[in-house]
């Protein structure tokens, strides 16, 4: 399912721009660092 961008949460949208920066893409490596960040804590 495809989301509309009214429905995607703007706490969200904000987060992904902090992780993502300028280029507002996650590569596979920025992914798995973010995802270890989480896990370890």
């Amino acid at each position: 399912q495809v989301l509309s961008e009214e429905e995607i949460d703007e706490n969200f949208k904000s987060l992904f721009r902090q992780l993502a920066g300028e280029d507002m893409e996650i590569s596979v490596k920025e992914l798995r660092t973010i995802l270890n960040r989480i896990i370890s804590k």
